[in-house]
């Protein structure tokens, strides 16, 4: 089993650095290592109801992407879990991305405030739906830099609500597609952005929250995966 990396621990919470192409929560029809796997030992389920959240995930408080790398916040017993679930909930958690995007931005700002749902086309993504559910990405670009007669941009996303794939989609609508990501780049894109990189370029670099601990208000953050030197 891989060893954990645990950027912080105490009591009720651990912070924990997911690398690319770990699961993190388990379905039956996965059959590899999931993060859920990993942390058991650490959560405290005693007393909890057999189908509440909290048991069901692990502690797991929110998910990322497969292949996206980065900080997963969990609740050690459900008391944290309770806790920082509200906080997703009301809004009140910041999450800072880094990515790499296929194309030259020309915007330094961007808002993206588009609804996401089901893609009616496929079901297996998401997309840019008309009456579903309210998502806004906010978008600063950061870098940029030429590969062959391409250009791939460094931004940093800011997701100001927790969608499916949200940051992905978002990206994908404003015809900028995070590099070498298989569901949403497109076949071209995918295999001419995954040449360079050799994943997919999405890192959940930085979380700050109330502590169930101390009642402040805590940030971490993750160091940045080499591959993110390129640009």
């Amino acid at each position: 089993m891989n060893p954990l990396d645990v950027l912080f621990e105490d009591e009720n919470i651990l912070v924990i650095d997911k690398p690319a192409g770990i699961v993190v929560n388990g379905v039956e029809s996965y059959k590899g290592l999931t993060l859920q796997d990993m942390i058991l030992e650490k959560i405290n389920v005693f007393g909890a109801l057999e189908d509440s959240e909290f048991k069901q995930r692990s502690g797991i408080v929110h998910r990322i992407d497969k292949e996206t790398s980065g900080i997963v916040l969990v609740a050690k017993n459900e008391s944290a879990f309770i806790h920082l679930k509200n906080q997703f909930l009301n809004r009140t958690i910041e999450k800072e991305y880094k990515a790499v995007v296929c194309g030259k931005v020309e915007f330094e700002n961007i808002e993206i405030n588009a609804p996401i749902g089901r893609n009616p086309d496929n079901f297996i993504k998401m997309a840019v739906v008309s009456g579903k559910r309210e998502s806004l990405t906010l978008v600063r670009r950061d870098s940029e830099k030429v590969f062959g007669e391409y250009t791939y941009t460094g931004v940093t996303v800011y997701p100001k609500t927790g969608r499916t794939h949200q940051i992905r989609v978002h990206l994908t609508s404003i015809k900028h597609p995070v590099a070498g990501d298989k569901l949403y780049a497109g076949k071209s894109l995918y295999a001419l952005s995954f040449e360079i990189f050799r994943r997919m370029m999405l890192h959940a670099r930085k979380i700050s929250f109330e502590s169930p601990t101390s009642g402040e208000l805590v940030s971490f953050e993750s160091p940045l995966p080499k591959e993110f030197d390129l640009v």
